[in-house]
């Protein structure tokens, strides 16, 4: 039996609980784990508003050994630390070591948790990733699980990279769809988004759309929506 988070289907971000897979089946009325697997990785929507995600589908933090990290150090001497279980302080060039506080900024209805080291401001979950887990990429997802935006650990982390993203947001964002690009009718390329196939293949984005929408009569390319 394993356990899954809930996460709401139009942002990933938000963990709105967590079920177990037998709990999943009894409510679907799935008799069969293969049954179940299917549902899974076809990325269902549960509830009509859930997509289930298992830890084991989302990258594992990799934590390094050191459990602190130097962030930066002024020309007064200040040097500013963080922690893995998501703390930060400075050390002055006295020796006395002093824990800074953070706050929260709002952003497109989004509580953030910044923190100020020196004299600029961090994103504080983005900062602790950056540092402490090793596959970390700036354009990853950072799903907290208790949703608790100061909560910063990375225990509390679940790191998702755009492919996880796309699949689990791609039937609702057709910029994150896969596009694949045919040649006497085979598939001879597959790109990660209509972005990514319209920088390849140096035209518009809204080009590619339109002809995977088949919008065109006479089409410069063959591109077609991957399932």
């Amino acid at each position: 039996m394993i356990t899954y988070l809930m996460l709401e289907k139009k942002d990933i971000t938000n963990v709105c609980g967590r079920i177990t897979s037998k709990e999943v089946m009894d409510e679907l009325g799935l008799k069969t784990e293969a049954q179940f697997r299917h549902f899974i990785n076809n990325s269902e929507v549960f509830r009509n508003r859930y997509i289930l995600v298992e830890d084991d589908h989302i990258h594992k933090k990799q934590e390094n050994i050191f459990k602190t990290r130097l962030v930066l150090e002024t020309k007064k001497g200040r040097r500013y630390y963080a922690t893995a279980d998501g703390k930060f302080y400075v050390i002055y060039k006295n020796g006395k070591k002093k824990y800074m506080k953070g706050f929260i900024k709002t952003s497109k209805n989004k509580e953030i948790y910044m923190v100020k080291l020196g004299s600029k401001d961090f994103n504080a979950k983005r900062l602790i990733a950056r540092l402490f887990i090793r596959k970390y990429k700036e354009t990853d997802v950072i799903i907290l699980k208790d949703n608790n935006p100061r909560n910063v650990s990375i225990d509390n982390m679940l790191i998702a990279d755009k492919r996880l993203y796309s699949k689990i947001t791609g039937k609702k964002n057709t910029k994150n769809k896969e596009v694949g690009l045919y040649e006497n009718n085979e598939l001879v390329r597959t790109f990660y988004s209509v972005r990514e196939a319209a920088r390849k293949l140096y035209c518009s984005y809204q080009m590619v759309s339109n002809i995977c929408n088949n919008r065109y009569k006479k089409k410069e390319f063959d591109l077609r929506w991957m399932q």
